[in-house]
């Protein structure tokens, strides 16, 4: 029986291209076609595998699609002496007293990629919320809300990279930091001057269009915002 399962294994052995003994007794040198060497990638196709050091990377990547392409190896939303046209919604987040909805426009142009110039400016609506009515200070805690604003705002962009959506596709996104100033109108007429600071994020869905969102302060009330941004005009990759 021992002799039996010897014979089995020295079969298997011979058969196995991996273990085969040559017949002049001595293993070859497999130099740069070694097992050890070669470039295990299960993402890879099979015609692209190769030793290390072989140009199969770059083949491997002129296979990738378009978008994905871009999207990792270069800037998708370029910036520079592109100007930006926005629309967002938003509301006022930290009034008690009063639900205010707000829409904002803004114009933008990036003199350089991380530095731009925006002159922005929002139109509110405003009505007493459940807290205040049937309550002496509701009215006057709803004339005193903004209406309206115009300023113009410094904008920094130093932070770039790239979110995976859903493991489907590559999204660019960047945080900006806002900072600038300008005028307040409110309900009961008055204006004031105003100090406007924020940060937010830009989503890169086209390489002309964007989803933008931002935290913001405007003298003392917190702004929180959802919209869209197009460039213009057109640019290639960066």
């Amino acid at each position: 029986m021992k002799c039996l399962k010897w014979t089995f294994l020295f079969l298997i052995l011979q058969v196995h291209p991996a273990f085969a003994f040559p017949e002049n007794g001595t293993i070859p040198d497999l130099g740069e076609k070694s097992v050890s060497d070669t470039i295990v990638n299960p993402g890879m196709p099979e015609d692209l595998v190769g030793p290390k050091g072989s140009d199969t990377s770059s083949q491997a990547y002129t296979q990738l699609d378009s978008f994905n392409e871009m999207a990792i190896q270069k800037k998708f939303l370029p910036k520079r002496h592109r100007f930006e046209f926005g629309l967002a919604y938003g509301r006022l987040i930290d009034n008690a007293f009063v639900d205010v909805q707000i829409y904002y426009g803004r114009i933008g142009y990036s003199v350089f990629e991380s530095w731009a110039l925006e002159l922005n400016g929002y139109s509110a609506d405003k009505k007493a919320n459940h807290t205040t009515r049937g309550l002496g200070g509701a009215a006057a805690a709803v004339v005193s809300a903004p209406s309206g604003y115009t300023g113009l705002d410094l904008k920094w962009s130093p932070i770039y990279g790239k979110v995976a959506f859903w493991n489907a596709s590559i999204i660019p996104v960047e945080q900006f930091f806002v900072v600038g100033g300008g005028s307040t109108d409110r309900w009961n007429g008055k204006t004031e001057s105003t100090f406007h600071a924020g940060t937010g994020f830009s989503f890169g869905i086209y390489r002309w269009a964007a989803l933008r969102t931002e935290l913001g302060i405007y003298h003392s009330e917190m702004h929180l915002s959802l919209g869209v941004s197009t460039f213009y005009p057109g640019a290639d990759t960066r």
